[in-house]
């Protein structure tokens, strides 16, 4: 759905090669979860009673994207169908400040976002956080940054526990990295092209294997059987 748009039970069951009565029961599993939405009818001019469209629902789940720079943090909380539902950068001088002030910052600013978010009924479902400078992205350890003055900063972890989202994916990289992502074109389904350049926003969305590479990193109360877990080229990750 999310790659072709909205999309029939039919069509979906025409295209997956599973029975209807499996695309219905799928569809209705993730539609009472949140994660999929009724968007009309289906027009295509041919005889018989028309279809009911489906569409990726952005009303459920999101991810959360962080920045630090040298002279800014930012957040963005973005929904499954790549729409920003919060965004906010802090403008400061971040140039040989220590890792725990402008930690305190992204705390601060990131415990609003989330707050925002439960507000609307959102569930962040997982973060990515960009920060200047060589990121181990595998034990999501901001190795050097120069531009900062910071060395082995754990930022997965320092998230994680500042924002109580332990049991979340957390995933890290280099700001750069995640710039570039937004640039890629958007994919079909919806989902709209990300800031190029705006490497909070693309964290949000969530980097390629990243917050919610597979199944098994959703939370369980929103993981729907069968459910498979695609990363866009815009990096818009949803299920």
């Amino acid at each position: 759905v999310l790659e072709r748009g909205p999309q029939s039970r039919a069509a979906i069951a025409d295209a997956t090669g599973l029975t209807k009565s499996t695309v219905s029961s799928l569809v209705a599993d993730l539609m009472q979860r949140g994660l999929l939405s009724e968007a009309g009818l289906e027009h295509s001019g041919t005889v018989g009673r028309p279809g009911t469209l489906v569409a990726v629902s952005g009303d459920r789940v999101v991810g959360l994207g962080f920045e630090i720079n040298v002279d800014y943090i930012s957040v963005c909380v973005l929904d499954l169908t790549g729409a920003v539902r919060h965004q906010h950068s802090e403008q400061r001088e971040n140039r040989g400040v220590g890792a725990e002030e402008v930690l305190s910052v992204l705390e601060e600013i990131g415990r609003d976002a989330l707050d925002r978010a439960a507000a609307h009924g959102l569930t962040p479902v997982g973060a990515t956080i960009g920060a200047p400078g060589l990121v181990d992205v595998q034990a999501g350890t901001l190795v050097c940054a120069p531009n900062l003055g910071w060395e082995q900063i754990p930022l997965t972890q320092e998230l994680g526990r500042r924002l109580g989202i332990s049991h979340l994916p957390i995933a890290a990289d280099n700001e750069a990295n995640l710039a570039a992502l937004g640039g890629a074109p958007p994919v079909r389904g919806g989902a709209r092209a990300l800031p190029p350049g705006d490497a909070a926003a693309v964290a949000a969305a969530g980097r390629p294997n990243g917050w919610v590479s597979g199944v098994k990193r959703i939370p369980k109360e929103l993981k729907p059987p069968m459910a498979t877990v695609k990363t866009t080229k815009a990096a818009i990750t949803t299920v």
